[in-house]
């Protein structure tokens, strides 16, 4: 956290770092306009999210509230996405955008210690990376809320604090409020136990039973598996990498993160195997390695990478697609585009309301 940072300072820090990581110039230059109004309007003034949120009563004021069915509602929503950025840039200094954010998350002082040491228990747990990513996210916006309400040092947290940031929850799926009541649950019990806190908030979070499916599973039946593979284009570069993913997923039964993680040293292609490290529960796995969908990754070897001159990292991670903390919003984006196009090339095939590559797991061929 950078403390009593003058508006002007910190909004020239920001800016600076966001001609780093972006080169998208009309989005750097509708932020810097927002910015370049925040420091007038701030003055001498230090930063603190109170002002952020005065500036934006301010200008919504002048425009005769908020707005949001005409073309003005964009503007609006860059005034909110910069003041947010320029909240978290102050506490944690990162900077978030959407699901992903640049640069590493640094706590703030009074919370470094403890939460620092409450993920290191966690990753000795033995939890998953994915559960200790989104924690640290729902953490983060805990500090975040906190910081708003004034409250910089663990101690100071009252159950009313916990009730209204549990209140933010609301219009969550259900078990998505599941995921944060669990991992706030976990967080202040270990704030607890260490002598952080003097109240057992833990204690006073609701409970959430949610059912473990909230409805019947769908699968994809052996004939619609083979529709699609049948249906797949094979001759773009895209086509190619779409027909290899299809094959691992359908043949072979891979998650997605593992589809995802594979390089090209799991594959032994003398013995013809495929020898990983499961994402999901971090064992080893032993498959063997179809023909079929040997020649597939070895066509989109040979005729893409191989071909574009893709450098050695794409060439290590058979699917790496753009750059490290962009990856796994990237892949989701890339796995529906696969379902659409497949698909819709497959006009005899009826999907299920919600396709997944993951439904291939049941059927295997």
């Amino acid at each position: 956290m950078q403390n009593d940072i003058s508006v002007a300072a910190l909004c020239l820090n920001l800016e600076q770092k966001l001609m780093e990581v972006w080169n998208n110039e009309l989005t750097l230059e509708r932020y810097r306009k927002v910015l370049a109004e925040f420091t007038v309007f701030a003055g001498n003034s230090s930063y603190s999210q109170s002002l952020g949120a005065d500036f934006l009563i301010a200008r919504f004021t002048e425009r005769g509230g908020l707005v949001s069915t005409d073309e003005h509602s964009r503007k609006e929503e860059t005034y909110f996405r910069c003041m947010r950025m320029l909240a978290e840039y102050h506490n944690f200094g990162i900077i978030h955008r959407r699901n992903d954010f640049f640069g590493e998350i640094v706590w703030p002082g009074p919370f470094r210690q403890c939460t620092e040491g409450f993920f290191e228990a966690v990753i000795k747990e033995g939890l998953s990376y994915g559960y200790v990513t989104r924690s640290r996210m729902i953490i983060h916006d805990l500090l975040l809320f906190l910081d708003a309400r004034g409250i910089h040092t663990p101690d100071k947290i009252s159950v009313r604090d916990n009730d209204e940031f549990i209140k933010s929850f609301y219009g969550l799926s259900p078990k998505g409020i599941e995921t944060k009541l669990c991992t706030l649950r976990r967080y202040y019990r270990h704030l607890y136990l260490q002598g952080y806190i003097r109240v057992p908030l833990a204690e006073r979070l609701p409970k959430a039973s949610i059912q473990g499916r909230m409805a019947f599973p769908t699968v994809w039946g052996q004939d619609e598996i083979k529709k699609i593979e049948d249906s797949a284009e094979r001759i773009s570069p895209a086509g190619k990498r779409s027909y290899a993913m299809v094959l691992l997923a359908a043949r072979l039964g891979l998650r997605i993160g593992d589809i995802r993680n594979l390089k090209l040293h799991d594959i032994d292609w003398t013995k013809k195997q495929i020898s990983i490290i499961r994402h999901k529960t971090q064992k080893a796995l032993l498959l063997p390695l179809p023909e079929e969908v040997g020649w597939a990754v070895i066509d989109y070897l040979k005729n893409v990478v191989l071909v574009y001159k893709c450098g050695q990292k794409k060439l290590n991670d058979l699917y790496y697609e753009m750059k490290e903390q962009r990856r796994c919003s990237t892949w989701r984006k890339i796995k529906n585009r696969i379902l659409r196009n497949l698909s819709s090339r497959s006009s005899s095939c009826i999907m299920p309301e919600e396709p997944r590559i993951h439904n291939w797991n049941v059927n295997m061929a």
